[in-house]
């Protein structure tokens, strides 16, 4: 089964072609575990691709060999994908710094990555990467990216492009994040603003009420008009309770004078 473009090619091969003979079938035929083949160029499909081999066993017996073929234009379109930033240039390599994936197909399985973009010096820590991730921003303007990939295919995935475009990014998303920070340091301020001015505006009310009392001439129908749940409206409603209290007993007061001044009045009216 031949995946190219990610449709699948149904072969029928010619009579003298020989599958045994492939060097994809004799590696996965002396290992149980799954081999990726060099790049080589598909007389079918017209392209580059690269096999993967598993050798099938049923009963301990060698029955045969599950191949799948990958297009490497597909294998680059994945590695583009993922990028870093905007110019950046990325290639599957093998341990030898060898092109598995190239826009230029001349340079698969043939050209060398470190020889064409000079960056040699990491050619060594790059091939003995064991499931690590390196990265170096001391190349001149550029940076320079290496990761491992399964130990199955023993490729490294390598990247670089100008650190300006990284750094870019980068501050890019301080500037949001700093905004961000601003804006919730303001709305922070307006709140504690005006929560205070609420504050202060009710504990005013309740100190001019007071001092109206503090006078002797205070209106006892008055109500303090505070209804926030805090201690703040405790207070104010403690005060209106003995508002209500004290106009209560003000006008008992009223009518047992009145009472009073009744009866004397009709007792001085008898005599």
């Amino acid at each position: 089964l031949s995946l190219h473009d990610a449709l699948p090619i149904c072969w029928n091969p010619s009579s003298d072609y020989d599958h045994t003979k492939t060097a994809w079938f004799q590696a996965a035929k002396v290992t149980k575990n799954m081999v990726f083949s060099e790049p080589y160029n598909d007389a079918q499909a017209g392209n580059n691709v690269i096999t993967l081999s598993k050798a099938i066993y049923e009963d301990g017996v060698f029955t045969g060999i599950a191949a799948l073929d990958l297009s490497t234009k597909r294998i680059m379109e994945f590695t583009e994908a993922v990028k870093l930033s905007k110019s950046e240039k990325s290639y599957i390599l093998n341990k030898r710094g060898i092109y598995v994936t190239n826009e230029d197909k001349r340079k698969i399985s043939e050209g060398n990555f470190y020889d064409d973009f000079g960056f040699s010096q990491f050619m060594q820590t790059a091939g003995s990467l064991n499931d690590d991730l390196f990265i170096d921003l001391n190349v001149d303007d550029q940076y320079f990216a290496a990761k491992s990939m399964p130990a199955l295919c023993g490729w490294v995935l390598v990247s670089f492009g100008p650190k300006s475009e990284v750094f870019s990014s980068v501050w890019e998303s301080v500037k949001f994040i700093v905004i961000i920070a601003l804006g919730s340091i303001v709305v922070a301020l307006l709140f504690g603003i005006i929560l205070a001015t609420s504050i202060t505006k009710s504990i005013s009310s309740i100190s001019e009420s007071l001092k109206t009392i503090a006078t002797g001439n205070a209106d006892l129908t008055k109500r303090l008009k505070i209804k926030t749940k805090d201690e703040i409206g405790e207070v104010a409603d403690g005060f209106n309770k003995f508002m209500t209290k004290s106009r209560s007993e003000e006008r008992g007061r009223i009518i047992n004078l009145l009472r009073k001044s009744f009866i004397l009045e009709v007792q001085a009216t008898a005599t």
